[in-house]
């Protein structure tokens, strides 16, 4: 893989970064990951960046530790439509995080996490089983789920034997 360049729209992007936010979070899920954003394509991601809100935005690679593809079909077009009719210009949701200790607080706005399982379900991707609530995957859940293979990690190509993987080496995953 030749990164970003080979970067698929529906593409997972897990992150890590200084900050109380994050520190929490990967203390609370006991994991290295405490942020995720989806590969929109042409160097965009979409998210739900904490104290910003829900957007496109220019692609980082700071912090960034994973990549993952979603094994499924992917089809932004679907997802686009419910980013723009619901999603785009919502507050971070920073009620939300109180998920991750059981504790439900509504919020007019959306985690990282909440947004992302949203926009791939949209398109049809679907990383976690039809009963696990949107709301309750943390950042650690994509990085875990059987869903999605990891493509790049910590600055390195990853080889996973996959079967979405074409004998050429290419891959069916569909935008």
């Amino acid at each position: 893989m030749k990164f970003p360049d080979d970067l698929l729209a529906g593409d997972i992007l897990l992150y890590s970064e200084p900050g109380i936010v994050d520190a929490v979070i990967e203390v609370k899920t006991a994991d290295d990951v405490a942020h995720v954003e989806i590969y929109h394509g042409n160097g965009l991601s979409v998210a739900s960046r904490n104290g910003i809100g829900v957007n496109a935005y220019d692609m980082r690679t700071n912090g960034l530790m994973y990549v993952r593809r979603p094994l499924g079909k992917f089809e932004r077009h679907l997802a686009d439509a419910w980013f723009y009719a619901k999603a785009k210009g919502l507050p971070y949701g920073f009620a939300g995080l109180l998920n991750f200790v059981n504790v439900e607080i509504p919020s007019k706005g959306l985690i990282c996490s909440t947004f992302a399982d949203l926009y791939l379900r949209a398109g049809g991707a679907f990383m976690f089983s039809a009963d696990f609530p949107p709301g309750k995957a943390s950042p650690r859940d994509f990085k875990l789920t059987g869903e999605a293979r990891t493509i790049w990690a910590n600055g390195a190509d990853v080889t996973e034997a996959s079967p979405d993987t074409t004998p050429d080496g290419g891959e069916s995953h569909a935008v």
